[in-house]
Protein backbone atom coordinates (compact mmCIF):
# COMPACT_ATOMS: atom_id res chain seq x y z
CA UNK A 1 0.00 0.00 0.00
CA UNK A 2 1.23 3.46 -0.91
CA UNK A 3 -0.06 6.70 0.58
CA UNK A 4 -0.25 9.59 -1.88
CA UNK A 5 -0.82 13.01 -0.36
CA UNK A 6 -1.74 16.22 -2.15
CA UNK A 7 -1.83 19.84 -1.08
CA UNK A 8 -4.64 22.10 -2.32
CA UNK A 9 -3.97 25.61 -3.56
CA UNK A 10 -0.97 25.82 -5.84
CA UNK A 11 -0.66 22.04 -6.16
CA UNK A 12 -3.89 20.60 -7.55
CA UNK A 13 -5.77 23.83 -8.15
CA UNK A 14 -5.61 27.59 -7.96
CA UNK A 15 -8.10 29.70 -6.05
CA UNK A 16 -6.67 32.76 -7.77
CA UNK A 17 -5.51 34.43 -4.54
CA UNK A 18 -8.75 33.97 -2.58
CA UNK A 19 -6.92 32.67 0.50
CA UNK A 20 -4.43 35.52 0.53
CA UNK A 21 -7.19 38.12 0.18
CA UNK A 22 -9.27 36.44 2.91
CA UNK A 23 -6.44 36.26 5.45
CA UNK A 24 -5.43 39.87 4.81
CA UNK A 25 -9.03 41.06 5.26
CA UNK A 26 -9.47 38.91 8.39
CA UNK A 27 -6.41 40.49 9.97
CA UNK A 28 -7.68 43.95 9.14
CA UNK A 29 -11.14 43.12 10.52
CA UNK A 30 -9.79 41.72 13.81
CA UNK A 31 -6.80 44.01 14.41
CA UNK A 32 -8.03 47.19 12.73
CA UNK A 33 -5.16 47.79 10.34
CA UNK A 34 -4.01 46.16 7.10
CA UNK A 35 -1.54 43.30 7.10
CA UNK A 36 1.81 43.91 5.43
CA UNK A 37 2.27 42.68 1.87
CA UNK A 38 5.06 40.50 0.53
CA UNK A 39 4.98 37.43 2.79
CA UNK A 40 5.33 34.10 0.96
CA UNK A 41 2.52 31.75 2.04
CA UNK A 42 3.88 28.62 0.32
CA UNK A 43 4.56 25.65 2.58
CA UNK A 44 3.12 27.29 5.69
CA UNK A 45 0.13 26.60 7.90
CA UNK A 46 -2.66 29.15 8.20
CA UNK A 47 -1.77 29.92 11.86
CA UNK A 48 1.89 30.35 10.88
CA UNK A 49 0.93 32.78 8.09
CA UNK A 50 -1.17 34.85 10.50
CA UNK A 51 1.64 34.86 13.09
CA UNK A 52 4.26 35.93 10.54
CA UNK A 53 2.04 38.68 9.12
CA UNK A 54 1.40 40.06 12.60
CA UNK A 55 5.08 39.93 13.48
CA UNK A 56 5.91 41.79 10.26
CA UNK A 57 3.30 44.36 11.23
CA UNK A 58 4.89 44.81 14.65
CA UNK A 59 2.06 43.48 16.81
CA UNK A 60 2.92 41.93 20.19
CA UNK A 61 2.75 38.13 20.32
CA UNK A 62 0.27 38.13 23.24
CA UNK A 63 -2.28 39.86 21.00
CA UNK A 64 -1.88 37.07 18.47
CA UNK A 65 -2.38 34.36 21.08
CA UNK A 66 -5.59 35.95 22.31
CA UNK A 67 -7.06 36.72 18.89
CA UNK A 68 -5.81 33.88 16.67
CA UNK A 69 -9.07 31.88 16.91
CA UNK A 70 -11.02 35.00 15.89
CA UNK A 71 -8.71 35.70 12.95
CA UNK A 72 -8.97 32.13 11.68
CA UNK A 73 -12.76 32.03 12.07
CA UNK A 74 -13.08 35.32 10.18
CA UNK A 75 -10.65 34.05 7.53
CA UNK A 76 -12.84 30.99 6.89
CA UNK A 77 -15.98 33.17 6.65
CA UNK A 78 -14.31 35.47 4.14
CA UNK A 79 -12.81 32.58 2.16
CA UNK A 80 -16.20 30.86 1.84
CA UNK A 81 -17.81 34.11 0.75
CA UNK A 82 -15.15 34.78 -1.86
CA UNK A 83 -15.13 31.24 -3.23
CA UNK A 84 -18.93 31.33 -3.42
CA UNK A 85 -19.26 34.41 -5.61
CA UNK A 86 -20.56 34.03 -9.14
CA UNK A 87 -17.44 35.55 -10.65
CA UNK A 88 -15.01 33.22 -8.84
CA UNK A 89 -13.81 30.06 -10.48
CA UNK A 90 -11.22 27.65 -9.14
CA UNK A 91 -8.78 26.44 -11.73
CA UNK A 92 -7.99 22.75 -11.43
CA UNK A 93 -4.63 22.19 -13.04
CA UNK A 94 -4.46 20.10 -16.24
CA UNK A 95 -4.27 16.36 -15.63
CA UNK A 96 -5.24 16.51 -11.95
CA UNK A 97 -8.74 15.03 -12.26
CA UNK A 98 -7.67 12.03 -14.38
CA UNK A 99 -4.70 11.43 -12.06
CA UNK A 100 -6.90 11.46 -8.96
CA UNK A 101 -9.47 9.19 -10.64
CA UNK A 102 -6.76 6.74 -11.65
CA UNK A 103 -5.17 6.69 -8.21
CA UNK A 104 -8.53 6.35 -6.47
CA UNK A 105 -9.38 3.29 -8.59
CA UNK A 106 -6.24 1.46 -7.46
CA UNK A 107 -6.39 -0.87 -4.48
CA UNK A 108 -2.72 -0.32 -3.62
CA UNK A 109 -3.04 3.45 -3.14
CA UNK A 110 -4.56 5.45 -0.33
CA UNK A 111 -5.22 9.08 -1.26
CA UNK A 112 -5.07 11.88 1.24
CA UNK A 113 -4.86 15.59 1.71
CA UNK A 114 -1.88 17.17 3.45
CA UNK A 115 -2.37 20.88 3.86
CA UNK A 116 -1.51 23.77 6.11
CA UNK A 117 -5.06 25.06 5.80
CA UNK A 118 -7.31 24.99 8.82
CA UNK A 119 -9.92 22.25 8.38
CA UNK A 120 -12.86 24.48 7.45
CA UNK A 121 -10.66 26.50 5.08
CA UNK A 122 -9.54 23.32 3.31
CA UNK A 123 -13.14 22.16 3.00
CA UNK A 124 -14.12 25.49 1.47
Amino acid sequence: MKVVLFDIDGTILSTQGAGRRAVHQALEDVFGHPAPEGLAFDGKTDPQIVRELLELGGLPVHQLTERLPHVLARYVELLRAELGTDDHSDKVYPGVRPLLDELEARDDVLLGLLTGNVRDGARA
